[in-house]
């Protein structure tokens, strides 16, 4: 169990590629969100969802990433404040529902290092993953304020902290199941339709 940290479970994007709520799609007997919580349940005690909109089926808390002025404003930064707003302790774990494959033992290397930082966040083929990372409490008032600027990114967010960069070879150390395409399975991402039948390919190793 990590200490000190809650994880969410970001739910409220719009799904346009996918052209269907990605959080209940389902595949192999369970939706990407029933998998997405029976990954990390075993290491976050305090585990709560964001939603765009309250999701009856889950037996958790939920928090709503509305934008206060303007409904149709949709991105993670959004989901990641409200559960900052919302969490009891010192750190916040986020993590898509279209990441279903994150490894275990990988969150847990990344939660190591977070005394010294703000953020730790995963770096992949060049691209920081902010919906797979680890924020400190003292983020939330720069995420407010780059918000009411207009500064939706979470990558331009992290760019501005103290942020600890967990490099791709490092990632690999931590995730050494078969990658796909060069890409490590803990970043593969469900965002269309032949998205799915990768899931399958993979599902299939596991």
């Amino acid at each position: 169990m990590i200490k000190n940290c809650t994880a969410v479970i970001l739910t409220g994007g719009e799904s346009k590629r996918m052209k269907e709520d990605k959080a209940s799609v389902n595949l192999a007997g369970r939706t990407l969100l029933e998998q997405s919580i029976q990954s990390l349940q075993p290491l976050f005690k305090p585990l709560i969802i964001s939603v765009h909109e309250h999701r009856k089926e889950v037996d958790l808390m939920q928090v709503y990433d509305k934008h206060e002025k303007e409904e149709s404003i949709r991105c993670p930064m959004l989901g990641v404040i409200e559960a900052l707003k919302t969490i009891k302790t010192n750190w916040l774990f986020v993590l898509a529902c279209d990441m279903p494959f994150m490894s275990q033992e990988l969150i847990y290397a990344m939660a190591k290092l977070r005394e010294r930082h703000q953020v730790v966040v995963p770096q992949v083929q060049g691209a920081l993953q902010p919906v797979s990372a680890f924020y400190a409490q003292s983020c939330l008032r720069p995420m407010q304020e780059n918000l009411k600027a207009g500064k939706r990114s979470l990558r331009t967010f992290i760019e501005g902290v103290d942020a600890k960069i967990f490099i791709e070879e490092e990632c690999r150390k931590y995730d050494k199941r078969d990658s796909y395409n060069s890409r490590i399975v803990s970043f593969f991402d469900i965002d269309t339709p032949e998205d799915i039948l990768t899931f399958k390919k993979i599902t299939k190793k596991e």
